[in-house]
């Protein structure tokens, strides 16, 4: 089994378990704040772990949240992922081509971004300026 199936197999894993038992990450908890603080209401403005069908007959893409009504997906990019696994950078890029083809803006967000105080405001300010709200 070539490196790219194995790290594929072990990421769907990963996230089949951690989406069945409706757990955020820190960083995820954060960004809702940030979009509550705006004024957007959860399972109205934005789902968080959404599947998204790909045009592919089995599969499908998670994302971090979705906001249907500005089209926007928002990802957090975690360090230990993002850092380490070169694999994990090539399904994001290929997932923001697919999403970007659908009609679908991507924003990815470094989670030490939002970890950092002084940088969720800008954080909030950009997501603002993305739905005009």
């Amino acid at each position: 089994m070539n490196k790219s199936k194995v790290f594929s197999d072990f990421v769907k894993d990963v996230m089949k378990r951690y989406v069945n038992a409706g757990k955020y990450t820190k960083e995820e908890k954060i960004l809702e704040g940030i979009l509550f603080k705006i004024g957007l209401e959860k399972d109205r403005d934005f789902f968080h772990n959404y599947k998204f069908r790909s045009d592919k007959k089995k599969g499908y893409f998670w994302v971090d949240f979705f906001l249907p009504k500005w089209h926007l997906i928002i990802e957090i990019n975690g360090s230990i992922w993002h850092s380490f696994f070169k694999q994990a950078k090539i399904k994001d890029e290929r997932r923001d081509k697919w999403f970007k083809r659908i009609g679908f803006n991507v924003l990815r967000i470094d989670s030490s971004e939002l970890r950092e105080e002084k940088k969720r405001s800008n954080i909030e300010k950009l997501i603002k300026q993305i739905i005009k709200y």
